[in-house]
């Protein structure tokens, strides 16, 4: 069985364009917005057919990134589960 950091490991090796795409998306929505959710990168990435979903949990596990809470998922399907809430690293306090 694989770990989940074993996962987003190899999504790092194996789907980096999608995540490069995903990780540009998420910077300027914390720029725009303050900070930015899954939620938000989901709203403008849509997942190619190839590519497991589980991949956008790889989005944020960069230090560019910075959690700063929790809110509920908007994506009916994941039942209201709790998601981060991140901003740039560096601008919590701004």
């Amino acid at each position: 069985m694989t770990t989940k950091q074993e996962a987003l490991d190899l999504f790092e090796k194996t789907r980096i364009e999608f995540l490069d795409l995903c990780r540009w998306v998420a910077v300027k929505i914390a720029r725009q917005k303050g900070n930015v959710t899954v939620d938000d990168v989901r709203a403008e990435v849509k997942l190619p057919l190839n590519i497991d979903g589980r991949v956008f949990g790889a989005v944020f596990n960069k230090r560019d990134f910075e959690k700063v809470g929790y809110t509920q998922t908007r994506i009916k399907t994941s039942h209201s589960r709790p998601i981060g809430v991140f901003v740039l690293r560096g601008q919590a306090s701004q």
